[in-house]
């Protein structure tokens, strides 16, 4: 049986989570999220994911298509215990990251940003160009959606 999750909005099945915030079942993607924030391992206050959907939004429509959203989370590669999620774009194997410099964001080739913060691509979300504006319009901020 198909579910609607009412954090993300997205349809699932099998098993999902229990909401800490509203004790509602949440998909499992949104129950990762929840339990890391809960316990304090995962912030979201920072500017990256604005600056990451901002981005995306003005790049030019002919790199729109290739483009994707990305919303993972970041792990300190040396003792795995501060993790923060983070947002990001990506154009087929380059990462660029606006959320220090949005006028002269930091790009890199995928393997070697992914090795350096420990990205997983199970904690992973991509999302094109048109589900990432519909999603910013309809939730009304930048992300985290998943």
């Amino acid at each position: 049986m198909k579910k609607k999750c009412p954090n993300c909005k997205k349809e699932y099945t099998g098993v999902g989570a229990s909401s800490r915030k509203t004790n509602k079942e949440i998909c499992s993607d949104c129950g990762i999220i929840d339990a890391y924030t809960s316990l304090g391992y995962l912030k979201t206050g920072g500017l990256c994911y604005e600056r990451a959907y901002h981005y995306l939004q003005n790049m030019p429509a002919e790199k729109q298509d290739m483009a994707r959203l990305v919303h993972g989370i970041r792990h300190n590669v040396i003792d795995h215990a501060n993790i923060d999620g983070h947002a990001w774009v990506e154009i087929d194997e380059i990462v660029i990251d606006p959320s220090l410099n949005p006028k002269k964001p930091h790009n890199k080739q995928r393997d070697e940003y992914y090795k350096k913060y420990a990205i997983r691509e199970d904690e992973l979300k991509r999302y094109t160009f048109a589900e990432a504006m519909e999603l910013g319009f309809t939730l009304k901020h930048f992300g985290p959606y998943h």
